[in-house]
């Protein structure tokens, strides 16, 4: 039997990878899982969730500029599923440091699902599309890490 991982947060911050999951139970519980890393995650990974700095600069309505937008730094990705289509609906958290400031704004997404609950809905409570097949992205990402795909070592080292 294949069980469906289903990541409730991804978090990749100060070198550490931080993943937590859930897996259903054919008695329709589940089991929860934690894996935190110091292990260097595949260069692809990262790189896969910095695209979603632009889905919060759109979604916050923070109307930053392309520099600025690159200088956003996400956190985190947290994730829950309801309803009885148990449907996916996510926060994203993003960083950006402040001139003469000691500490970043922090800026969460509101909260957004991927499909109405019910045969309709308010349009405005939608994830974007593309958004939604990026954050499947990451979790494929995010299971290849838990699979044990990291960063690969150099094989070979400079005497020099």
């Amino acid at each position: 039997m294949s069980l469906k991982k289903e990541f409730l947060k991804i978090k990749i911050k100060d070198e550490r990878v931080h993943l937590d999951w859930q897996l259903k139970r054919e008695d329709d519980t589940y089991d929860k899982y934690s894996l935190e890393s110091k292990d260097a995650p595949h260069p692809s990974f990262p790189l896969k969730i910095l695209e979603l700095r632009n889905y919060v600069n759109d979604i916050s309505d923070l109307r930053l500029d392309k520099d600025e937008i690159h200088k956003l730094k996400i956190s985190s990705i947290s994730l829950n599923y309801a309803g009885e289509k148990h449907i996916m609906g996510a926060t994203i958290t993003a960083l950006k440091d402040l001139p003469g400031r000691n500490s970043p704004l922090v800026v969460n997404t509101p909260y957004l699902i991927e499909d109405y609950y019910s045969d309709q809905g308010d349009p405005s409570s939608l994830l974007p599309s593309k958004l939604v097949l990026l954050i499947y992205e990451i979790f494929d990402y995010a299971d290849e890490y838990v699979q044990g795909k990291r960063a690969q070592l150099s094989l070979f080292t400079s005497d020099k």
